[in-house]
């Protein structure tokens, strides 16, 4: 990744690795993937009855894993 500095705007990214963001983008989508896996697993089969809180949680987990993935 190359950068020039423009007075005025600041830094500005020039050249890229396409390959580089994808590995990137796939990893990070993995990993959110994972979490979300694990945090609907842990609320939906929980040792005591689930709260409303339990049902906040995944519902803004499910909303979080939908915004990345736009």
């Amino acid at each position: 990744m190359k950068a020039i500095w423009i007075p005025g705007q600041g830094c500005t990214i020039t050249q890229t690795d396409s390959k580089l963001l994808a590995a990137t983008f796939i990893y990070s989508m993995a990993f959110d993937l994972l979490v979300l896996i694990l945090t609907a697993y842990k609320l939906l089969y929980p040792a005591t009855g689930r709260s409303r809180l339990v049902e906040l949680i995944f519902n803004d987990g499910l909303i979080f894993f939908v915004i990345a993935l736009v």
